[in-house]
């Protein structure tokens, strides 16, 4: 739902929300992963650090994908926050084609480990 909702917003230009959703859309498969290993995290700051910790550092997934987690949280506050900075529709859309990657990954993942989703 989110990352529809990220490629439509993308298709209307409008940036800031489509990172948004986009940073969304991965921060909850980061917290679904998680949950699968008994961590329950609070912050977003939080996820991103056990992610890597768990799952970057274990070698489970490549460190890009923790890159890319990072890349949006960061462009996801400067949108929602920083008022007169905006975030470029290129970076928005290269965002949103990493959340789809970065989904995918995930997903296979949890249905290979887990045989679910």
């Amino acid at each position: 739902m989110y990352l529809k909702d990220a490629d439509l917003l993308i298709a209307n230009n409008s940036s800031e929300s489509a990172v948004s959703r986009a940073y969304y859309a991965m921060y909850y498969m980061a917290k679904a992963l998680l949950f699968f290993v008994d961590i329950n995290v609070k912050t977003h700051q939080g996820t991103v650090m056990m992610f890597g910790k768990h799952f970057i550092k274990n070698g489970i997934f490549e460190k890009k994908y923790n890159n890319i987690l990072t890349k949006a949280l960061n462009q996801r506050i400067v949108g929602d926050y920083e008022i007169g900075k905006g975030i470029e529709l290129d970076l928005a859309t290269e965002i949103v084609n990493e959340a789809h990657e970065f989904v995918t990954v995930v997903i296979k993942y949890l249905k290979t480990k887990y045989k679910t989703a």
